[in-house]
């Protein structure tokens, strides 16, 4: 590959990374009278209670874990237990504390560790 197939970088506030994830989280996040927030559509979250939804959860043949933020108002208790119903052959879910929704965001060393551990513990592939 050479270097001007490679994606450009750009520094913004002290952090390097590709520009398209800096436009990306541009487009991510908007300004309210409390501070910021994540934009995100309820209405989508509103989807996990869709039979059509539920039913290709239930119809997974490949090892399922859950990993969630703790504090997040997405995937709370009530989601995860439902996630369990659906798919009961998932694995025991991991909460990552100190986070909300965006767990690769917020917590990213908390989420390489979680999949760390979950990728050791699982079973080799046939």
């Amino acid at each position: 590959m050479d270097s001007t197939s490679l994606p450009s970088l750009v520094l913004v506030h002290g952090f390097r990374a590709h520009a398209r994830w800096w436009d990306h989280a541009r487009h991510a996040a908007s300004e309210t009278d409390a501070g910021w927030s994540w934009k995100f559509d309820f209405a989508a979250a509103a989807s996990f209670n869709d039979e059509h939804y539920r039913n290709d959860l239930c119809g997974l043949q490949v090892p399922t874990d859950i990993i969630y933020g703790a504090q997040s108002d997405v995937m709370t208790a009530e989601r995860v237990a439902l996630a369990l119903m659906i798919a009961p052959h998932a694995g025991t879910p991991v909460a990552i504390p100190a986070c909300n929704h965006h767990v690769m965001i917020e917590q990213p060393l908390a989420l390489i560790a979680a999949l760390c551990g979950l990728l050791a513990n699982s079973p080799p592939s046939p």
